[in-house]
């Protein structure tokens, strides 16, 4: 809860002497932010803004004048949907100089931070890598999506159009049928983007016909195959309740953050603060 998180961190912060850096979610989806909702039919995301200016106007009220309190060098609003930007951008500005809160950073969301992506998984479910190594270290896809692949390899290709992009299939060790036509789909123009297939009871089946079968199609694999010996119910609920981290692997996560850090940071202020 970011208001708990809030009330822990300001006795500590001020036993610093440091200014302090509001920073909030304006992601309604996000896992790690606050369930947004809404009494009167608004969107979503309205109701996300709202909410973070509320919850800054309630700091300022509890805590500006309380003696020793930590000065606020700006405020941090992050996952902003890049559709909208500018005009949460306007809204942000103006109220938060109107509760005189100088604007640190207004970041958009970016795919690369706010999803987890293959590498994560594989660590996340310990999983064997049954092919595809080079492509966890060197371009691992985020997960936006998992799905169930119980369907017959013609309709689970449609389903997945339907779906979006960027999906985990988890299936079993069995249905190998379900890799071949994903492979053949994915070479397709105009189709959906796999960022990779989980293959479950692998102990159970064995994973030497399955390991022939991946060797077999080599280079033409385009995403990475991990194997686990669980049933496929316990892999898509570990992937459900997974959060988004960046590693001291994630590459391409440090180089991301690294770029939004320099294209959005106000530079004025964090120069007169530093």
């Amino acid at each position: 809860d970011e208001r708990l998180s809030t009330a822990l961190n300001v006795p500590v912060v001020s036993t610093w002497h440091y200014p302090l850096a509001l920073v909030k979610s304006s992601d309604p989806k996000a896992k790690h932010a606050p369930h947004y909702t809404s009494l009167d039919d608004q969107p979503a995301h309205a109701c996300a803004e709202d909410q973070i200016l509320m919850e800054i106007m309630e700091y300022k009220s509890a805590h500006s004048q309380r003696p020793g309190a930590p000065k606020v060098a700006g405020v941090v609003v992050t996952g902003i949907e890049p559709e909208r930007y500018k005009e949460v951008c306007g809204k942000m500005i103006q109220q938060l100089n109107s509760l005189q809160f100088p604007v640190l950073a207004l970041v958009p969301q970016s795919d690369i931070l706010e999803y987890p992506n293959m590498q994560e998984v594989q660590r996340h479910l310990r999983a064997k890598v049954l092919f595809g190594h080079e492509l966890l270290q060197r371009n691992p896809h985020p997960m936006k999506h998992t799905v169930v692949a119980t369907l017959s390899a013609a309709n689970l290709v449609m389903h997945c159009q339907d779906v979006g992009n960027d999906i985990v299939l988890i299936t079993h060790a069995t249905r190998m049928d379900i890799v071949l036509s994903i492979v053949t789909a994915s070479k397709a123009k105009n189709t959906v983007t796999i960022s990779g297939i989980i293959l479950t009871g692998i102990k159970e089946y064995g994973d030497e016909p399955t390991m022939q079968i991946l060797q077999g199609l080599g280079r033409e694999m385009p995403f990475p195959v991990l194997g686990v010996e669980f049933d496929t119910y316990s892999v898509a609920s570990r992937l459900h309740d997974m959060v988004p981290k960046i590693m001291n692997t994630s590459v391409a996560k440090m180089e991301e953050a690294e770029h939004l850090f320099d294209k959005y940071i106000n530079k004025d202020i964090t120069d007169q603060v530093l």
